[in-house]
């Protein structure tokens, strides 16, 4: 059996805001969750690429294919993550992406 526990939590006081904001300077449309791993790094899927962030919001890794697009949640499992994405015909494509370097 596996487990989805951390051993971290949230905090539960946001009064003082946010401690970073992506700024999504191409105004993607964000389509699914954030996906956080066990290292706390965080995977953005937009409509066309995904990005790994730090903690702290710096962009560790970008995959990117402008011709296709995400059309399902991506996952993760063990140190990879998977998406699937399609090209204008509707043709899917899975892509199994290295959680270390995209």
């Amino acid at each position: 059996l596996t487990s989805s526990a951390v051993p971290w939590s949230s905090p539960s006081n946001f009064s003082a805001g946010p401690a970073w904001a992506w700024p999504n300077e191409r105004l993607e449309q964000v389509r699914f969750s954030p996906l956080v791993d066990a290292d706390e790094m965080i995977y953005v899927a937009t409509t066309t690429r995904v990005l790994k962030l730090n903690r702290n919001g710096t962009v560790v890794w970008t995959f990117e294919r402008p011709e296709l697009r995400c059309t399902a949640s991506p996952a993760l499992h063990v140190r990879s993550m998977l998406l699937v994405m399609q090209d204008a015909a509707e043709r899917p494509t899975l892509f199994s992406l290295a959680l270390s370097t995209g």
